[in-house]
């Protein structure tokens, strides 16, 4: 089983939509994430919404406490 992990995207969309691509090109069973969809950028809703329709996992980080 191949399994990949990230984190920190801090609501950057356009980085997740590049992570999750490259992720899906490699042939991965199954993703995680690792916390801190929300922080600095301002499309957290919009990554949190990509990450559930694409079926990863998610870890709470600092920055979902906040």
């Amino acid at each position: 089983m191949k399994i990949a992990a990230f984190s920190d995207i801090h609501a950057n969309y356009s980085a997740l939509e590049t992570i999750l691509s490259e992720i899906k090109k490699s042939g991965a069973d199954q993703i995680i994430f690792l916390g801190d969809i929300f922080g600095t950028g301002s499309e957290g809703a919009e990554c949190l919404e990509l990450l559930l329709e694409n079926n990863v996992k998610c870890i709470c980080g600092n920055h979902e406490l906040y």
